[in-house]
């Protein structure tokens, strides 16, 4: 058999496999939810009850009989009783667009499905149910990116581990059935300080501080496209290569910023995680006339501790050679951390820290660097997500800074709240506001700024 044939016949298993593993998660969730062994003969043989001893029933129990009638294919007996006998409960609208979802899925109205079950988790994000089935409808509509960012949710909140590798699982097909990957935004960017400038007119010996160095607002734009493809080599050996350009531009040519970035990495996965190890390079644009070259390795590691806590970390190494100011020629060395805590299918707890070594021709600008800081993903009622994040960096500098007879010490802080409203669904997007505060403080003037930034975008990952 032809090497493509192969490929593409075990691509297909593959994706079938997920497709039966969602399914038997689907249908595992529902006997937990719905059915019990006490109760299960009881439930089958009200399925058969008439309609008038239907509405006696307790609003639970024709839940159950009805949920087994969408399962069973008798998706239109199930209207009819639901039409006929409404639930009116406290859990009444989620229940009835939940049950309502699951016959538009059935008859293969998928659109109306999709808005049924993304209605009910507006309301109510815990719905575990509700989002597996959602998960599926996307998957099945290939809406890949918000099909998978509800798979990893649940996945990272699954009650066992052998549940969290079924959802892991499919979304490897995901990702195998989509070796594109690509992606563009564009963004109002209003800043209250986009030249980071200080509000000082004066430095400590009395000197005038003007031009670009002085605090400046204005509104910009902001965007980018990124296009990546995996090659799968072998089993739980991939190959990924990519490429991007991403700009900023405000008003005149000083601050406009124009970024080429190129990767390839080799991605190996196991047993309780991954590890990536690849190359890096990038051509910089920034104001009038810069051009700055960077590139280099890059290693970064992928831990599962258990199925709800995960750990992340990211070395890397760049070679960074200016056009003009060739002063700042030389190697910055970074890791990042980030401990991941899934608390709930809708909540996930961050925790952050990392470092920086760089060095230039010069003393004064060569400095260490560290940070810390904290960060919660929240899905909220009224269909609002929220992403939150506090960072503080302490920076120390090696050289006493020219005029300020010592070295330069650096304390900045940053917060970014991001707001989804992830039950407008705009041609497959979701509206995102990102808004951005940082404040710096420093024993040179020239550091010390604040600054207030927002972007307005959309998202697929919803």
């Amino acid at each position: 058999m032809p090497p493509r044939i192969i490929a593409k016949h075990l691509f297909t298993n593959k994706v079938h496999i997920a497709r039966y593993t969602l399914g038997f998660v689907l249908v595992l969730l529902s006997l937990i939810t719905c059915l019990s062994p006490v109760n299960a003969q009881s439930v089958t043989k009200s399925a058969k009850t008439s309609q008038v001893n239907f509405a006696a029933l307790p609003e639970n129990q024709r839940l159950r009989i009805m949920l087994g009638m969408i399962k069973s294919g008798r998706h239109d007996e199930a209207e009819r009783f639901l039409q006929a006998h409404p639930l009116t409960d406290q859990h009444s609208a989620n229940r009835t667009l939940f049950l309502e979802g699951l016959i538009a899925k059935v008859r293969k109205q998928y659109d109306i499905a999709t808005k049924k079950f993304r209605a009910a988790l507006a309301s109510d994000p815990k719905l575990t149910m509700v989002r597996a089935e959602l998960a599926h409808t996307l998957f099945i509509t290939k809406h890949d990116d918000g099909a998978k960012h509800h798979l990893q949710l649940l996945s990272s909140a699954a009650p066992t581990p052998e549940l969290a590798k079924q959802f892991d699982q499919f979304i490897d097909a995901v990702d195998a059935r989509r070796p594109w990957k690509l992606s563009a935004y564009l963004a109002m960017a209003p800043s209250t300080n986009f030249t980071y400038g200080t509000t000082r007119r004066l430095t400590s010996n009395g000197g005038v501080i003007a031009g670009n160095s002085r605090k400046k607002s204005g509104i910009g734009v902001t965007g980018g496209a990124n296009a990546g493809y995996t090659f799968h080599p072998g089993k739980d050996l991939s190959v990924v290569v990519g490429a991007g350009v991403n700009f900023r531009q405000y008003e005149g040519k000083t601050f406009d910023d124009l970024i080429f970035s190129q990767n390839v990495s080799v991605v190996r996965k196991h047993k309780a995680g991954q590890i990536s190890i690849g190359v890096s390079a990038s051509q910089r644009r920034a104001g009038k006339n810069e051009i700055i070259y960077e590139g280099g390795p890059h290693l970064s590691i992928t831990r599962n501790i258990n199925n709800k806590v995960q750990f992340f970390t990211k070395l890397r190494h760049l070679k960074t050679d200016f056009k003009l100011a060739d002063y700042r020629n030389g190697h910055t060395t970074t890791i990042d951390n980030r401990l991941s805590v899934a608390l709930a299918p809708d909540t996930v707890f961050y925790m952050l820290s990392g470092g920086q070594r760089t060095t230039t021709t010069l003393e004064h600008l060569d400095f260490w660097a560290g940070y810390g800081g904290v960060a919660l993903y929240k899905e909220l009622p009224m269909g609002l997500t929220i992403y939150a994040q506090g960072k503080l960096t302490r920076k120390h500098y090696d050289g006493d800074f020219p005029g300020l007879s010592e070295p330069q010490q650096d304390t900045k802080v940053d917060i970014v709240a991001s707001f989804t409203k992830r039950d407008l669904n705009i041609f497959g997007l979701a509206p995102r506001f990102d808004y951005i505060y940082s404040k710096s403080m420093s024993n040179s003037v020239f550091s010390e700024y604040s600054t207030h930034g927002a972007n307005l975008t959309m998202t697929k990952a919803f």
